[in-house]
Formats: C-alpha cells, sequence, structure tokens
C-alpha cells in the first residue's frame, strides 16, 4: 500500500478536484502538526527500547511523500522548460499518465508549500531525524529571513533567530 501512496496522491492532486487537494493539503497539516508537540503520547518509544512508535513511522511516510513530489516536480519542471526529453525520465514517471505540465507541476508546488518548513524541522527532530531537522530548519531561514542558509558570512544583516525557531 505504501508503494502506491505517492502514486495515489499524486494523480489526486494533478488531476484531482480543488475540494479532495484540499482534504489531502488538511491531512499533511494535522500528521506534522502533531510532531512538533514533544510531550505527544504518539512519540513514545515500544517496551523494547526500539524507535517503532505510531509517530516515527507515519512521520517517515510524510517524509517519503514529501522527498517524492519534490523530484516529480523538478523532473516535470525540467520537461516543461524543455531541458529534459520525456524519453528521459524513468518508467515509473512515464507509466503514471500524469500530464507533465506548468498546471500540474504549479499544484504540486502548491502542496509542498502548504506544510511550513518550521512544523517539518520540528517533527523531523523530534522523531529522530536530525539532518532532515537540519535541513527543514535552514529552508525555514531561507524562506523567512530572506538569506542564504545557516552561511552567516553571505547574510548581509545581524543573523537573529528568534528562540521559539530552535
Amino acid at each position: 500500500m505504501l508503494f502506491l501512496l505517492p502514486y495515489l496522491i499524486l494523480v489526486v492532486v494533478t488531476c484531482g478536484k480543488s475540494s479532495a487537494v484540499e482534504s489531502i493539503k488538511s491531512e499533511l497539516n494535522a500528521a506534522v502538526s502533531q510532531g512538533i508537540d514533544p510531550q505527544a503520547p504518539e512519540h513514545r518509544s515500544d517496551k523494547e527500547g526500539g524507535d517503532t512508535s505510531f509517530f516515527t513511522l507515519s512521520m517517515q511516510t510524510i517524509f517519503s511523500l514529501l522527498d517524492q513530489f519534490s523530484n516529480w516536480l523538478q523532473l516535470t519542471k525540467q520537461i516543461v522548460n524543455r531541458k529534459v526529453s520525456t524519453l528521459e525520465l524513468n518508467k515509473s514517471l512515464q507509466s503514471l499518465s500524469i500530464p507533465a505540465t506548468a498546471k500540474s507541476a504549479d499544484r504540486v508546488a502548491l502542496l509542498l508549500n502548504t506544510v511550513p518548513q518550521i512544523h517539518l524541522a520540528r517533527a523531523a527532530y523530534h522523531c529522530g531525524a536530525h539532518a532532515r531537522a537540519l535541513k527543514h530548519f535552514e529552508m525555514h531561514l531561507r524562506n523567512t529571513k530572506k538569506c542564504h542558509g545557516l552561511n552567516t558570512p553571505s547574510y548581509d544583516g545581524k543573523f537573529n533567530i528568534e528562540d521559539e525557531d530552535l
């Protein structure tokens, strides 16, 4: 089922009704917002000490979905800009029968921008994906501070990060 999930969501987002797309956006936001609170019961591990909690598994699934959508969006933008021919796409993207148009790329980009990067960073941190947390935190800084991530010499002003962002 997890194999089909990205394809089903991609078809709904690119070809579906706006109400279905809004439902997917609200589900993503709801799942990620549970990851923001470190005291939530979903964060507890099982009794053997392994990290197989429902929260961690659901966040891994969401991160995998977002990664696959980002890859699809990047390839679609290259096709739309004619930097890559359609023949160079891998078989899984060709078999989807999803039109590689600017409209479908815009719809996927809107889905990816639905969840704030700071929420993804906090959720990744709480489920133990520290490298991903740093990635999303840097993307949050790039978007909100109009700087170049954590590279402070490239930032002209003072590098002021609020405590609630940390």
